[in-house]
């Protein structure tokens, strides 16, 4: 069983872990056929080699051709983008599980149902390629499971289109439970 493990010493993004996966030599146009089965208008992937806090990393920006900030977008609107996409079973389960689990927070926070909740920055177009893409390269590197060290969670405060939430915010600290976590120092917010 090949596995992925994932130290996330500083966090975890959507955007550079899985442009990790991308930088293998002969990874980038076989990774961008497989997004384009998405099916989804209005973004452009970029793959690129650059530098972050020193040290070379590959990164998958995604260029949003359209304003698209995917508020709301319910449970149903994703799980018809998947179910009408050309991705294999494989990506398309995993992806759909990883938003099921968004919906399954989201409504726990919220004091609703799954099928009731609206997506909002996470249900936008970039959103959804991070994800999918995620789960198209590890469909790539044949990762059959994914592990994690513990996770670091920072204090603070973040803007989003419900206001200013604390860090980690509600949804994010319900997908954290029963999870390794530890507190880190990150500027003037601890």
């Amino acid at each position: 069983m090949k596995i992925a493990y994932f130290d996330c010493f500083s966090g975890i993004s959507g955007r550079y872990d899985p442009g990790r996966a991308a930088g293998l030599r002969r990874g980038r146009e076989r990774f961008r056929d497989a997004l384009a089965k998405l099916g989804v208008p209005g973004y452009n992937p970029h793959i690129k080699r650059r530098k972050v806090e020193g040290l070379m990393t590959t990164d998958v920006d995604v260029e949003l051709l359209e304003n698209d900030q995917g508020h709301g977008r319910h449970l149903a609107d994703i799980e018809a983008i998947y179910r009408d996409s050309d991705l294999s079973p494989s990506v398309r389960e995993k992806a759909l599980a990883i938003f099921t689990r968004l919906a399954d927070a989201e409504a726990k926070v919220h004091g609703t149902t799954p099928d009731k909740i609206h997506f909002h920055e996470v249900g936008a177009v970039d959103a959804i390629v991070d994800i999918t893409g995620t789960c198209i390269l590890l469909e790539m590197l044949g990762v059959e499971a994914v592990c994690s060290a513990p996770l670091p969670l920072s204090r603070g405060f973040v803007d989003c289109q419900h206001g200013r939430m604390p860090l980690p915010a509600p949804a994010t600290a319900e997908l954290l439970v029963g999870l390794p976590t530890y507190p880190v120092s990150v500027g003037a917010n601890w």
